[in-house]
């Protein structure tokens, strides 16, 4: 069971001294030449996602002031073209924006089961159903609703379910999740002119990663003559 000192009270930015037995030498060095990952102290592991996710969260809140905020994972498509051009061009939800592809009501049942990795026990959450929550695949958030969740996860302990536990932070800070089929929880033989309103793609694999990649650029050229669509629907 996790507790709320694992999240706010543990150093996350430990010192290498800290972290160092527990990660290969190849990351440290990487972190320490490029700067570009975030190292945690905590297990890397499937139950610890949210405790990842939350990290960089508040490492976003403390050192950018982005507008926006993306979470998605690793085997996702992120139409970076499109995504940042209807953002800053066409979004009109400036703040408290909480937006992806819901789980309906009937995918949103706690498991009990304590072999699956996605259980959670009754002390840990007291609902039989989580409130709606956008899937992990891919959310979008405005940074005063990161500002805001944050806020809210230090008097709520964290579950083993990331983007649930978002939902339900998201609840408490009073930020309504929106649903958007921009975000796709499948990925099927999309056709070129979908990259002009396909956002975020789940399950790809690096060859595939690479075909999504081309038929975005393919997109900007070969479907520039068809009416964009500038709603988040």
């Amino acid at each position: 069971m996790y507790t709320r000192a694992h999240f706010f009270h543990q150093d996350f930015g430990a010192s290498f001294s800290t972290v160092e037995r527990c990660i290969s030498p190849e990351i440290l060095k990487e972190q320490q030449t490029f700067g570009d990952v975030l190292v945690g102290n905590y297990v890397d592991c499937y139950r610890n996602l949210t405790l990842k996710v939350m990290h960089g969260m508040k490492w976003v809140a403390e050192n950018c002031e982005p507008q926006f905020v993306l979470k998605t994972d690793d085997d996702c498509f992120v139409n970076t073209y499109y995504l940042a051009r209807f953002l800053v061009k066409f979004n009109s939800i400036k703040s408290g924006l909480y937006i992806g592809s819901l789980f309906p009501k009937g995918k949103r049942l706690v498991v009990r089961d304590p072999f699956s990795k996605w259980y959670v026990s009754w002390e840990d959450f007291a609902e039989d159903k989580y409130p709606p929550y956008a899937s992990g695949i891919g959310y979008v958030l405005s940074l005063d609703a990161v500002l805001k969740i944050l806020n809210v996860a230090q008097r709520v302990p964290p579950l083993p379910m990331e983007d649930a536990y978002m939902g339900i932070l998201a609840k408490e800070a009073g930020i309504p999740v929106r649903s958007s089929s921009r975000f796709m929880k499948y990925n099927i033989n999309w056709r070129v002119c979908n990259y002009r309103y396909l956002m975020v793609i789940h399950h790809l694999d690096a060859t595939e990663l690479k075909m999504a990649q081309e038929k975005m650029m393919k997109a900007n050229t070969e479907c520039s003559n068809m009416q964009e669509i500038t709603m988040w629907k």
